[in-house]
Formats: C-alpha cells, sequence, structure tokens
C-alpha cells in the first residue's frame, strides 16, 4: 500500500497570510511507485478544487506542483506528476483573508484521530450573508463538492482519500463531511 502527502498551495494578493496550503493524505492498493492509482487521487481532488471555484476571486491562484512525498512506512519517498492550476471565478471585493469555511471530515472510526477538516479560503464577498455568516448556498455547494468527493474516493478500489493519524500511524477512509453555515478562522497552535 502506498501512503501518500498531497499538498495544494493557494495564494492571493491581498491581506496576509498568502501563500496558503490545504494538504491532503491518500492511500493506494498498490506500491508507492505504482502511478496509476495514486494519479486517480490527484485527479479527484483537482475535480474537488474545479467544483469549487466560484469560492475563490479570479486574483486566487490554487496549484499543485506535481509532487507528493509518503508517509508512514513510505517515509522519504516522493514521485512526480503532472502539475495542475485552478483559478477562482469570483467577481467584486474580497473578505479577510482570515475568514475561511470550513469542511469536517469524518472516518467512522478513531474517534478524535478519525476526524480532519480543510479550511477554504480566502472568500470573496458573495459568500458573505446580510447576516454576518456564509449564504445557505455556500454551504450547500461546498458540502456538494465534498460529498462528491467521498463519492469519488468510495467508488475507486485502489485507494481513498482521508485523514491520517501520525499517532496510530494509519489512514483512515473518508465517509462522511460537514459544513456549518458559519466563517472558520485557522489559527496556529500557538494562538
Amino acid at each position: 500500500m502506498g501512503l501518500f502527502t498531497l499538498p495544494i498551495r493557494i495564494t492571493w494578493p491581498y491581506g496576509t497570510g498568502s501563500p496558503g496550503a490545504n494538504v491532503w493524505h491518500f492511500r493506494t492498493t498498490g506500491a508507492f511507485n505504482d502511478d496509476s492509482d495514486a494519479e486517480a487521487m490527484i485527479d479527484a481532488v483537482h475535480d474537488f478544487y474545479s467544483g469549487i471555484v466560484t469560492f475563490y476571486r479570479s486574483d486566487v491562484d490554487i496549484d499543485f506542483d506535481g509532487v507528493v512525498t509518503g508517509m508512514g512506512a513510505d517515509s522519504g519517498e516522493s514521485a512526480t506528476f503532472d502539475t495542475w492550476h485552478v483559478d477562482g471565478t469570483a467577481t467584486g471585493d474580497a473578505l479577510s483573508s482570515a475568514l475561511q469555511m470550513c469542511i469536517s471530515w469524518g472516518s467512522g472510526s478513531g474517534g478524535r484521530s478519525g476526524r480532519g477538516r480543510t479550511f477554504i479560503g480566502p472568500l470573496p464577498s458573495t459568500i458573505d450573508a446580510s447576516d454576518g455568516v456564509p449564504v445557505q448556498a455556500a454551504a450547500d455547494q461546498l458540502l456538494d463538492a465534498a460529498n462528491a468527493l467521498i463519492e469519488t474516493s468510495d467508488s475507486f478500489a485502489n485507494g481513498a482519500v482521508g485523514v491520517w493519524s501520525p499517532t496510530d500511524g494509519v489512514l483512515r477512509d473518508f465517509t462522511v463531511a460537514s459544513v456549518r453555515r458559519q466563517f472558520a478562522i485557522l489559527r496556529s497552535r500557538r494562538d
């Protein structure tokens, strides 16, 4: 089995915190160097970002640099794939780069170590409702994209996207996602 870390770089020209990153973890049933299985998981993450381009202004860049690294038994390994780039499509003003939306992931096992989060942002002002929280349509769209990623991952017999537990040394497949209609702020562990 191959265990991979897939970093996605997100850059924006305003506010603070750029560049940001989402780090995805996935497994394949084949060996670490079995490119076809890993490519399918990388494509699933690409499709996820392509499905949420309206969550980013047109001056926000989402990039995969083509390099995945191993974790667990595959630590120290790396592999190179085709790079990809996704542009945001939203227009209008930007919200504070600190405001994000959050997908909470569950795996069905492992308690706290079987849960993860992915922060989505920086966000455009079109996401903000008059009551100071994200519009319901945005929460619904983000949940649909998360569920589509789970479905793609679940239907692919040779691997899955999941939450990595370094304590247990195991990757647990995503089985459920939730998105709350509120803004989230990703804080440093030192905050």
